[in-house]
């Protein structure tokens, strides 16, 4: 029973450190493409370039991030998934986030929700994508 119990809170303690890694990462990357972003349009779009392009470099750069972290976990450090379902849980999470939750239930207005919706949804949703693989029968 003990054993249950320990495996229990490692499976989580796993789940959860690289929930905080992929997010860590997604939060560079998104940070990156925001200033490289900023820096290009600083000149354009009537003195809002680089506020546009800042922007934009985050959406943007966040998820690109996220996915990054994922792949760095599973072949630098050989965490067992599959990436290509986390892949798939970041791209989901992320275009569900944008085109679902900020249209149809007008959320634009709280900026705090969609935001930290977003920045939550997509490493949740990449390493439940990531954690999600065919079991196969016998030892691994």
């Amino acid at each position: 029973m003990q054993d249950d119990s320990r495996s229990a809170v490692r499976a989580t303690a796993s789940f959860l450190g690289m929930v905080l890694g992929t997010t860590i990462v997604g939060l560079g990357f998104g940070l990156a493409a925001g200033l490289a972003l900023a820096f290009v349009l600083r000149d354009t779009l009537f003195g809002f370039g680089a506020l546009t392009g800042a922007f934009l470099g985050v959406i943007a750069g966040y998820p690109v991030g996220v996915i990054v972290g994922i792949v760095i976990a599973h072949r630098l450090i050989r965490y067992r998934g599959s990436p290509w379902l986390g892949l798939l849980g970041t791209a989901l999470a992320t275009a569900s986030i944008i085109v679902l939750f900020i249209e149809p239930l007008e959320q634009y207005v709280y900026p705090t929700v969609v935001f930290s919706v977003f920045f939550a949804g997509a490493p949740i949703f990449g390493t439940i994508g990531f954690h999600l693989r065919r079991k196969r029968n016998g030892p691994d």
